[in-house]
């Protein structure tokens, strides 16, 4: 598992820790061991999920939009 934390701003100008979480999927064969990368998960450091749109995140269960800071 691939883990990123990425430093944002919430609309109030306070720190907010959002981690992206990427799952490795095994795709391993008779030919050998291999596998990719899966889809991004973002949530924040409590669980809440967060919906990305290039430099904005959105926490899904508030709707507030936070921006890299």
């Amino acid at each position: 598992m691939d883990i990123e934390r990425i430093e944002t701003r919430g609309e109030d100008g306070r720190r907010v820790l959002v981690v992206m979480h990427r799952n490795r999927i095994d795709t391993s064969d008779l030919d050998g061991p291999s596998s990719i990368e899966g889809l991004a998960q973002y949530q924040l450091v409590d669980g809440k999920l967060v919906s990305v749109d290039g430099d904005e995140f959105e926490v899904v269960a508030t709707g507030e939009v936070l921006v890299r800071a």
